[in-house]
């Protein structure tokens, strides 16, 4: 996307990330990394080239 200014929130299809949650979630456990689902705040930084 040469020259695009869309943000990443809407090149990126984060429906996939919500569909394979409950997969992604179990793979980890395989190993020992728990994982939970919830809402925080983050600040958000846009660094733009000059």
């Amino acid at each position: 996307m040469k020259n695009s200014r869309k943000s990443s929130e809407q090149l990126f299809d984060w429906e996939v990330h919500y569909k394979f949650f409950d997969l992604m979630k179990s793979n980890l456990n395989d190993f020992g990394i728990t994982v939970d689902e919830r809402t925080e705040n983050y600040p958000i930084y846009i660094i733009e080239r000059i």
